[in-house]
């Protein structure tokens, strides 16, 4: 997903901009008493996390749980 996005937005997409996912996700989930993780990452945990796969660290991957998330990516021309 990343090659693609870096493929079709350039350099106006940032690998931190990425990153940034999980740290927002987890503010989210820090809100609610049964969330799986109950503390917010930071963006320096992301980017100092375990590489698992190219431009993916394991802090970015999808926890293992009933449910599921995502993000939509869309230009200010669709909104």
């Amino acid at each position: 997903l990343t090659q693609y996005q870096w493929g079709k937005y350039g350099e106006t997409l940032t690998r931190d901009h990425l990153r940034l996912v999980p740290v927002i996700e987890s503010v989210h989930a820090s809100l609610h008493p049964n969330a799986l993780m109950d503390h917010e990452l930071t963006l320096k945990a992301v980017q100092n996390a375990e590489q698992i796969a190219p431009n993916i660290s394991l802090l970015e991957c999808a926890r293992r749980a009933d449910g599921g998330a995502c993000i939509i990516l869309a230009s200010n021309h669709f909104l």
